[in-house]
């Protein structure tokens, strides 16, 4: 009997954890559908947490731009807000953003937020895991 609990907990466990995360697919057509897609070099990052998950503000010159809807230009900078969980915190839910830091260059992929008027991740923990060299030239 016992063993039978701890297969049944064990299953319910996992299917709890797979079904966490988002559909096979859904980041790439996340980050298919944001509006800017640009290389930018983080110049500042400043996190406040207060009795809750880290709201991350980072300011970044933007260094390459493939794709704009609100358009951004070489040279411009940009602040994008995001939230992510306080380091070590498992959660349920889609990957997490990581937590960039000044002097990081990365392509982020990016919505304009017009009630913050910064710019918010696209794709989850995907918005910022685009490889540099397959920008277009």
């Amino acid at each position: 009997m016992s063993k039978l609990l701890l297969s049944l907990t064990t299953a319910a466990l996992v299917v709890g954890f797979a079904s966490a995360a988002l559909p096979s697919g859904s980041y790439n057509a996340l980050r298919a559908e944001a509006g800017e897609v640009v290389m930018v070099e983080v110049t500042k990052a400043v996190t406040t947490a207060v009795n809750g998950p880290n709201t991350v503000t980072l300011t970044a010159k933007v260094l390459h731009v493939d794709k704009s809807s609100s358009k951004v230009k070489v040279g411009d900078t940009i602040t994008i807000q995001y939230v992510t969980p306080k380091e070590g915190l498992q959660i349920a839910g889609p990957k997490p953003q990581p937590m960039l830091t000044k002097g990081d260059v990365r392509v982020g992929y990016l919505n304009w937020d017009a009630a913050t008027k910064s710019y918010a991740i696209a794709a989850h923990g995907w918005s910022f895991d685009g490889q540099i060299e397959n920008l277009a030239k």
